[in-house]
């Protein structure tokens, strides 16, 4: 697992808990499970910190 996908893991991993709804937390599990991380990585766009040089 490369770096970037260990911090996409991390973020996602936050958001399979409360104070998110239980909608929101199934569907970042079932991402973080599947075997093709596509889904997740696409999504993360829109909560993990984009890094700048």
């Amino acid at each position: 697992m490369n770096d970037e996908l260990k911090q996409i893991m991390a973020v996602a991993e936050t958001w399979t808990r409360e104070p998110f709804d239980a909608e929101t937390r199934a569907q970042v599990k079932q991402m973080m499970e599947a075997e093709d991380k596509t889904e997740l990585i696409d999504s993360a766009e829109l909560w993990v910190p984009v890094r700048t040089v």
